[in-house]
C-alpha cells in the first residue's frame, strides 16, 4: 500500500464512520419517536434475524477475501482474485436462498413472536431482499477491505443509510413493519447492485496480472476457520435482539437495542485504525518486511486502549443526554445498561487489534477460540442474567464475555504487549479519562445550564491526550519506535496526536 492510500484510508474512513454515526442516530430518533415501543423493539428483532441469515449466508467469505485479496494484490494474482470473488457472490445468494425458503417453511418458529396481523406475503418478500442485500454487501465489503478501498464501501453504505433516514422521515406518519422492511430492502438493493460493478472494476484495476507466485496458505485451508469465524460472529450483531425476543417483552427489547446501538457507536470509531490494521500487516508480511509487524501491532494496540477509555468515559459522563438524543426521554430506563456495556468498550479495544493481527498472520483459529469464548459466555449470560435481572442482565452479560475474550486473546496471541504492559496502559488510560471527563459528569448530573456542561466535554478531549501524554502510556523506546513508522506511513496529525 502506498503512504498516500494508507492516509486516504484511515482519513476516508474515520470521516464516514462519523457521518454514518450521525445518520445512525437520526434513524433510531425518528423510529423511537414515531413508532410504539412494541412495534420498535419487533423492527430490531427482525432486523437482527435478517442479519442472522445474511451472514451466516457469507459463510466466511467476507473474512476470506480481507486476507487473501493483498496477498494476490502483492504477487499479481489477478485471475484467482477474479475466481475467488465470482464463486463468494455465488455461494453466498445461493445459500441465502436455500436458508430463507427454509425459514419461510419454519416460519411458526423463526416469526412466532410476530403477531399474526404483521404476517404477510410482501412482509417475506421484502424480508427476503433485505437479506440477501445485506449478505451480497458483506462479501462485496470484504473485498474492498482486502483491496484496501475502504472509501468506496463506506460511501456506499452511508449513501444508503442517508437515504434510509430520509424516507423513513418523509414516511414517518406512515410507518409500519411492512414500510420499514421495504425501505431498508430497496435501499440495500440497490447499494448492493452499485457495488457489484464498482468491486469489478476496483479489483480489474488494483490486481495486475503477473506470473504465477506459491500461495503462502491455501484457501481451503483458511476458509474453514473464516466460516467458524462467521458464524461465532453472529454473537458481536444484531442477532441478539431476535434471540432476546423471546424472554423479553418487546417495549423492553426496544430500550436494550437504544443502549447497545449506543454503545456499539463508540465501537465503530475504535474500530476505524483496527479495520486498516489486518490488511496492512498481510502486506507488511508478503513484502517481506516481518520485523515491523511488532512495532505496528504496538502503536494500534495502545492506540486504542486509549480511545476505548476515552470513549467509555464520555458516555458514562453523558449517558442520560446521549440516551435522550438517540431516541428520547421514554427510553431512560436503558440508562444502567447503557453504563455497564460502557465498561466493555476498553476491554473490545484491547482485544480487537490482537485478533486482527491474528487474522492477518494466519492464526485465524486462534482468533476464533477468542470470539468464540465472547459468544459462548455472552449469549449463556445473555439468556440466564435477562431471564433473572431483566434489562441489566444483558449489559453484565456483555461485560463478562469481552473479560473472558480479552483473556483468551492474551493467552494465545503470538504478536501482543506484555500482560503488565497492557493492564498498565489500560490503568492509566482509565485514570485519564476518568480525571478529563469528570467535571462534565458533574455537571450533568447537576442539571447546571446545559452550555457549561457542553463546554467541559468539549474540553475534555485535549485534557485528555494531554494527561495521556504526561503518564507516558508509551515507554521512550516504543515512543520512538512507534512515531518513525507512523511517520513513514504519513500518519500525522490523526494517530500522531495520541502519542506522548
Amino acid at each position: 500500500m502506498t503512504r498516500s492510500r494508507f492516509v486516504g484510508n484511515t482519513v476516508s474512513l474515520a470521516v464516514a464512520t462519523a457521518v454514518s454515526t450521525v445518520l445512525t442516530l437520526a434513524q433510531m430518533r425518528i423510529l423511537a419517536a414515531y413508532l410504539p415501543l412494541a412495534l420498535f423493539g419487533l423492527f430490531a428483532s427482525l432486523r437482527g434475524l435478517s442479519l442472522l441469515v445474511s451472514i451466516l449466508a457469507a459463510n466466511g467469505f467476507p473474512q476470506a477475501l480481507v486476507r487473501f485479496l493483498p496477498e494476490h494484490a502483492a504477487r499479481g494474482q489477478r485471475g484467482v482474485a477474479v475466481r475467488a470473488s465470482v464463486v463468494a457472490v455465488t455461494a453466498t445468494l445461493g445459500a441465502g436462498a436455500i436458508m430463507l425458503v427454509a425459514m419461510f417453511a419454519l416460519r411458526t418458529v423463526f416469526f412466532r413472536h410476530v403477531p399474526a396481523q404483521e404476517l404477510s406475503a410482501p412482509l417475506f418478500l421484502w424480508f427476503s431482499v433485505t437479506t440477501l442485500a445485506v449478505a451480497l454487501k458483506l462479501v462485496l465489503y470484504g473485498g474492498f477491505n482486502g483491496l484496501r478501498r475502504f472509501g468506496s464501501q463506506t460511501m456506499l453504505e452511508t449513501l444508503a443509510l442517508a437515504v434510509q433516514v430520509v424516507w423513513m422521515w418523509h414516511a414517518r406518519g406512515s410507518l409500519d413493519l411492512l414500510h420499514l422492511f421495504e425501505i431498508v430492502g430497496i435501499t440495500s438493493a440497490v447499494s448492493a447492485l452499485v457495488a457489484v460493478p464498482w468491486y469489478s472494476a476496483r479489483l480489474t484495476s488494483d490486481v495486475r496480472s503477473g506470473a504465477p507466485q506459491p500461495a503462502t496458505v491455501s484457501y481451503r485451508s483458511y476458509w474453514a476457520g473464516a466460516v467458524a469465524l462467521s458464524v461465532v460472529a453472529l454473537a458481536f450483531s444484531d442477532v441478539d435482539r431476535w434471540v432476546l425476543s423471546n424472554v423479553l417483552a418487546l417495549d423492553v427489547l426496544s430500550l436494550f437495542h437504544v443502549a447497545s446501538r449506543v454503545s456499539r457507536l463508540a465501537n465503530r470509531f475504535i474500530a476505524v485504525p483496527v479495520l486498516t490494521l489486518q490488511p496492512e500487516i498481510t502486506r507488511i508480511r508478503a513484502e517481506g518486511r516481518g520485523d515491523e509487524v511488532d512495532v505496528v501491532t504496538s502503536a494500534f494496540f495502545k492506540a486504542s486502549v486509549m480511545m476505548g477509555a476515552f470513549a467509555a468515559a464520555a458516555i458514562v459522563a453523558c449517558a442520560n443526554a446521549l440516551i435522550e438524543i438517540a431516541s428520547g426521554r421514554q427510553f431512560l430506563g436503558a440508562h444502567t445498561t447503557l453504563i455497564i456495556m460502557a465498561a466493555s468498550i476498553p476491554l473490545a479495544a484491547m482485544t480487537a487489534p490482537l485478533t486482527a493481527v491474528m487474522k492477518a498472520l494466519d492464526g485465524v483459529r486462534a482468533a476464533f477460540y477468542c470470539d468464540l469464548a465472547w459468544a459462548c459466555v455472552y449469549i449463556v449470560l445473555m439468556l440466564l442474567c435477562a431471564s433473572s435481572l431483566g434489562l441489566v442482565g444483558t449489559g453484565w452479560a456483555q461485560l463478562a464475555a469481552s473479560s473472558a475474550q480479552f483473556a483468551i486473546a492474551m493467552r494465545l496471541a503470538t504478536v501482543r504487549p506484555s500482560v503488565g504492559d497492557a493492564f498498565g496502559a489500560l490503568a492509566r488510560s482509565v485514570l485519564c479519562a476518568a480525571v478529563a471527563f469528570a467535571p462534565a459528569w458533574w455537571l450533568f448530573r447537576a442539571h447546571v445550564n446545559i452550555a457549561f456542561a457542553v463546554m467541559a466535554l468539549v474540553a475534555a478531549t485535549p485534557l485528555f491526550v494531554g494527561l495521556a501524554r504526561r503518564v507516558h502510556i508509551l515507554s521512550d523506546t516504543e515512543r520512538e519506535r512507534v512515531r518513525a513508522v507512523l511517520a513513514r506511513r504519513g500518519v500525522g496529525p490523526a494517530l500522531m496526536w495520541f502519542v506522548p
